[in-house]
């Protein structure tokens, strides 16, 4: 009988402390980890823009509205199977303006900034015609 009473006397003191540590006001649930604000875009390639230091753009500098619609019509060129050399050429996508102009090297950096921000799916595609091309 002794042992019967000790072990319900063990149980119920076990229970008692468990209960106890579920019902503390002390015990606060992990906090989720807030979500870093996402960067658009937009902002992704034109930081980059301002970041490039190029000799072509050293006289006028073109606004960041005059690139802003570049990479986009980029992407989709790209996207309907167009090349490099088609967008620069007959595509009549070349970043040029009619107070500055892009040197083709610097033209192709450009196109790797937007390309970046945009549809970075589509890099490796680029990547890979401008090395054929020797431009990269």
């Amino acid at each position: 009988m002794r042992r019967i009473t000790n072990t319900v006397l063990l149980a119920a003191a076990v229970l008692a402390s468990l209960a106890a540590c579920g019902s503390t006001s002390d015990y606060k649930t992990p906090a989720k980890p807030k979500a870093s604000p996402s960067v658009s875009k937009e902002v992704k390639f034109l930081d980059a823009v301002h970041l490039a230091s190029w000799r072509s753009w050293a006289e006028q500098q073109p606004s960041d509205g005059d690139l802003i619609d570049f990479p986009q019509e980029w992407c989709d060129a790209l996207g309907a199977e167009h090349s490099v050399k088609w967008m620069f050429d007959e595509g009549g996508l070349y970043p040029y303006g009619p107070d500055w102009g892009t040197q083709k090297q610097e033209a192709n950096e450009l196109l790797l900034m937007g390309v970046k921000a945009y549809c970075p799916e589509l890099r490796a595609q680029v990547v890979s015609e401008l090395r054929d091309s020797g431009a990269y």
